[in-house]
C-alpha cells in the first residue's frame, strides 16, 4: 500500500472535507510564499501534531501536503526547504531521503559533514574502515610523538628487533 492510500485509510471513514476544514482552522496563512505557520499542538522538537481522528495523530507537515493533492513516494520523507519546524505550506515541503533531511539541517551530523579541515587546518584526507574521516597529517605527527615517548625509531631497520617480534620488509616474504 503506498503512503497516500495508508495516509486515508487511517482517516477511520471520516469525510475528507471536514478533515481539512479542521486542519486549515489551525494553521496561520500568511502570502501563498510565506511559512503557513501551525498554531496548535507541537512537539517537544516543534514540529506540529494534528489528531485525524481518536487514536490516530500525524504531523502537521505530512497532513497538509496530502490535502494538497501530493504524496510522498515511497521511502522518502518531507523535507521543510525553509527550515521552520512549524510551517505547513505545501510549497515549502519536498520530499527528499532521510539522509538528505538530516545533512541539510543544522545537527550534529549535519555539521561534521560540512567540515573540510581538522582543527589546526590540515585537509580530513584520510578515511577509516568505518568510514569516518581523519587528518592524517595530525595522524602521523600523534604517531611520530607516540615512537618518541617509546623509544622507536621512525623506520625501524630491517631485521631489528621491536619486543620479541622482527622487523621485515614485505619483499622478503
Amino acid at each position: 500500500m503506498d503512503a497516500e492510500n495508508l495516509f486515508w485509510s487511517r482517516t477511520g471513514g471520516l469525510d475528507v472535507r471536514q478533515i481539512a476544514r479542521r486542519f486549515w482552522t489551525k494553521v496561520d496563512k500568511q502570502g501563498p510564499n510565506d511559512c503557513w505557520l501551525w498554531i496548535a499542538c507541537t512537539n517537544k522538537d516543534g514540529y506540529g501534531r494534528f489528531g485525524i481522528r481518536r487514536g490516530y495523530v500525524e504531523w502537521a507537515h505530512r497532513v497538509a501536503y496530502f490535502l494538497s493533492g501530493q504524496s510522498v513516494p515511497s521511502g522518502l520523507v518531507l523535507d521543510h526547504t525553509c527550515d521552520v519546524k512549524r510551517c505547513v505550506n505545501p510549497k515549502h515541503l519536498q520530499p527528499s531521503t532521510h539522509k538528505h533531511n538530516i545533512l541539510r539541517g543544522t545537527g550534529f551530523s549535519a555539521s561534521n559533514f560540512r567540515k573540510t579541515c581538522c582543527p589546526q587546518g590540515h585537509l580530513l584526507d584520510g578515511r577509516r574502515s568505518n568510514g569516518r574521516r581523519y587528518c592524517m597529517t595530525c595522524n602521523r605527527i600523534e604517531a611520530n610523538r607516540r615512537r618518541r615517548i617509546l623509544g622507536v625509531p621512525e623506520r625501524m631497520p630491517r631485521g631489528a628487533y621491536f619486543g620479541r617480534v622482527q622487523v621485515v620488509s614485505v619483499l622478503d616474504c
